[in-house]
């Protein structure tokens, strides 16, 4: 520092430099703490998801009747999770006492009351100052009184000059402590929190390593081994089912087409011994009108034998031969009339 400054500038930037310090303080001592309290809040808020978080495992823990031991070990780290988040609680709680609530309002009053503490000492410093100067204007007049004068008035200014030194050295003093305590209660607190963090994960690491996971998938296994020999047995039972089923249809098939078969038959023959029936009738029909052709033709050959006999008047050896003749066409006429009763019982 310049040592040609005059007193009043000397005064001037001791006041300066204390004030100064008071309000950089107090502003950095609020930023801080500020910022304290926004990750105070922002941890507060992460507590919610913590709980939830807690609620979906434990969810999925009750929910899984499949595996045993992953679901124990589900149901302890839920568990783990909300005792953290409750630690967690506690910790906001105690940064929200120690540091926050307390030493906001209580730097509040402190910087405050410090600035006013420096103006009243500045001020009796600068009286003390005023009065040494108008000592010194009347000091050859006034003699050895104005020598007392001058002394007590160095008396004084020193005294406020101490003061003055105190109050900032206190200020001082008491915001490096300040400092000190809230920094090493912010890193205690922390400390005390992931300790018991780091038990709690400890013992949970512990929980969720003992998780069998051959256990669990051979009882998972076992599981959809049995409903698939359900399925198989269920698939069985459809089948067999379904032939049977097949069966009868086929049967039922077979009889009707049995049935079908038996009145294809019945038709059939019904239709052959009537088509027999018919070609008896005709074949004896045929050999009615040869019979009747055959006696139409014997008759008109006997009319002309007679006719012939009684206009030529021949003599009893032609009637002879006519006889003769008449006895062969007779005989012949009876083998015709053999003949088709013998074609008619081959046709039959």
């Amino acid at each position: 520092m310049n040592s040609n400054y005059n007193l009043n500038e000397l005064s001037e930037i001791q006041t300066k430099t204390i004030i100064d310090r008071v309000n950089e303080t107090e502003k950095f001592m609020s930023l801080l703490l500020e910022s304290i309290a926004s990750l105070n809040r922002k941890n507060s808020r992460s507590r919610d998801r913590v709980d939830e978080l807690s609620k979906v495992i434990k969810t999925l823990a009750d929910s899984d009747n499949q595996n045993e031991s992953i679901s124990a070990a589900m149901d302890e780290f839920s568990k783990a999770i909300v005792h953290l988040a409750d630690i967690e609680d506690m910790k906001i709680l105690r940064i929200e006492n120690k540091i926050i609530g307390e030493l906001i309002q209580q730097y509040e009053f402190f910087c405050r009351n410090t600035r006013e503490d420096v103006k009243n000492l500045v001020a009796a410093r600068d009286r003390e100052i005023n009065k040494r100067r108008n000592i010194e204007v009347n000091r050859r007049s006034r003699g050895a009184y104005a020598e007392n004068e001058i002394m007590i008035s160095n008396i004084q200014l020193s005294k406020v000059l101490k003061e003055i030194f105190f109050v900032a050295e206190n200020f001082e003093k008491q915001k490096l402590n300040d400092m000190k305590e809230i920094l090493t209660n912010f890193i205690l607190i922390y400390l005390k929190y992931f300790a018991s963090g780091l038990e709690i994960f400890s013992a949970a690491y512990e929980i969720i390593s003992s998780i069998d996971e051959k256990a669990d998938l051979e009882h998972y296994t076992d599981e959809i081994k049995k409903i698939n020999r359900q399925f198989k047995k269920h698939l069985e039972s459809e089948n067999n089912t379904s032939n049977k089923f097949k069966f009868m249809k086929a049967f039922s098939m077979f009889s009707h087409s049995t049935s079908n078969l038996d009145r294809i038959g019945k038709s059939v023959s019904s239709k052959s011994s009537m088509g027999k029936k018919s070609q008896s009738t005709t074949s004896l029909n045929s050999i009615d009108s040869n019979e009747s052709e055959v006696v139409k033709a014997e008759k008109e050959s006997i009319e002309a034998d007679t006719k012939t006999s009684t206009d030529d008047d021949t003599d009893i050896d032609e009637d002879d031969s006519t006889m003769v003749t008449d006895g062969t066409i007779t005989e012949e006429t009876n083998q015709q009339k053999q003949t088709p009763k013998s074609n008619v019982k081959n046709t039959k």
